[in-house]
């Protein structure tokens, strides 16, 4: 009865590190991820499970402009197409460009030849463990075929593994998002290829992603809930250019910032944020500055979404002003698609922040904005937070070539809400 009454007069403020977001059977599904804690000696290795190739736009000749498409009209197997590299085939990785004779929005020289090679960006890796996660979440439907009998987890996996769904390059299982940190260093067991590959930065999902997976754009959408639980992939850089091949085995040669793991750096930098950064996917630092600027120390860390937000964010703090994002921080233009307010927890040693799960009213808010412009039934004067949130975030990503809201069949008509992707075939 004391303990009872202890707890109603004291309510407990829940404490919550990402590990725990996810259930621990996600990293665990199929023998995906390895604690390398468990074994001082033995370092994390990554098995390659499929390389990818950029594929050939489907049913590209219907397209109003095959060379130049809108989001708008893509279905969801023209976004981001990817074509398996069969066994017997080569698949060479060179520093800056990446995959040979496959081109990524990275090396885009098509669209903008002044535009520099982003080598931080050189391949894009998925883990396993990432779509174990998805496959257990509520956005299991968006891997499994309306026609198809057997709906089983092995059975979505090697759908999965044939036709991915995050622009990767590549699919390795053997860690999760919270193993893997900034400036790990891969390199191939037995000296099978000289490739060496270094990890520069999470990947920051786009709405490409929601487009792929055909759910809904902002908060309700697959590119939140990945960027949230940092489920998106990794990008690296070719430190060593080489050959890659299915089975082959990747061990982790350096780990120089544990601490930074994809994990930690995803939910410090776009996931503790107000509302408004939350529905934009925009950058926010709400910890102490002694971490941002020991984080922007780490000269491993890609800049695009990640460097270049770290230091926006950390002058901003030095010159006294607010560190959450304003409407010139970079957001959802994620160039990979080759596409809740906290407590401070500064703990030296690495360990995970501390903060109460997003209430779902704030969660839903942008969904329910999205429902009011599609539909047109709500009155002018209902609504009003739902209805400020969404012209924030329409603002924004109007300015950044991306459109919120799902347009509804109306403004599809007028070419209201079918601005381009950067680079929407991925």
């Amino acid at each position: 009865n004391k303990k009872i009454i202890t707890l109603i007069m004291y309510p407990l403020k829940l404490r919550v590190t990402p590990s725990m977001r996810r259930t621990s059977s996600s990293s665990s599904a199929s023998g995906s991820a390895t604690n390398e804690s468990s074994s001082e000696d033995t370092p994390l290795t990554l098995t390659v499970l499929g390389r990818y190739a950029r594929g050939e736009l489907p049913r590209k000749s219907e397209l109003s402009d095959p060379n130049n498409p809108n989001i708008g009209e893509l279905a969801r197997d023209q976004t981001m197409v990817r074509r398996r590299i069969k066994p017997e085939e080569k698949a060479e990785f060179v520093p800056g460009r990446g995959l040979v004779g496959s081109e990524f929005a990275h090396i885009d020289e098509e669209e903008d030849p002044e535009r520099p090679v982003h080598e931080e960006r050189a391949i894009l890796v998925q883990n396993l463990a990432s779509y174990e996660a998805l496959l257990q979440s509520e956005f299991r439907h968006c891997f499994e075929q309306p026609n198809d009998g057997s709906q089983s987890t092995s059975s979505l996996i090697d759908a999965i593994l044939d036709d991915p769904s995050f622009g990767e390059q590549a699919i390795v299982k053997g860690a999760d998002s919270s193993q893997l940190s900034v400036g790990d260093i891969f390199e191939v067991e037995g000296g099978l290829s000289q490739i060496k590959i270094e990890l520069s930065s999470p990947r920051h999902t786009c709405y490409s992603v929601d487009q792929r997976c055909g759910t809904p754009y902002g908060m309700a959408g697959i590119h939140r809930y990945a960027l949230t639980h940092s489920l998106g992939g990794w990008f690296g850089r070719i430190l060593v250019g080489g050959e890659l091949r299915d089975g082959m085995r990747l061990v982790r040669t350096a780990h120089p910032h544990p601490k930074w793991t994809l994990e930690y750096l995803s939910t410090a930098l776009y996931c503790e944020g107000d509302r408004f950064d939350m529905v934009r996917s925009a950058a926010s630092w709400n910890r102490s500055i002694e971490e941002l600027q020991e984080l922007s120390m780490i000269k491993q860390l890609g800049y695009d979404e990640w460097g270049e937000e770290v230091t926006r964010l950390l002058n901003k703090t030095e010159r006294g002003g607010d560190s959450s994002s304003d409407s010139s921080s970079v957001s959802d233009t994620d160039s990979s698609t080759s596409d809740t307010d906290s407590e401070d927890d500064d703990d030296e040693n690495g360990d995970e922040w501390v903060q109460e799960q997003p209430k779902k009213s704030d969660m839903d808010m942008s969904q329910q904005a999205t429902e009011t412009e599609t539909n047109g039934a709500a009155d002018e004067g209902t609504n009003t937070e739902a209805q400020e949130i969404m012209k924030c975030s329409e603002n924004f990503h109007t300015s950044t070539n991306l459109f919120v809201p799902a347009p509804s069949e109306e403004k599809l008509s007028s070419g209201i809400g079918t601005e381009r992707l950067a680079d929407p075939e991925g």
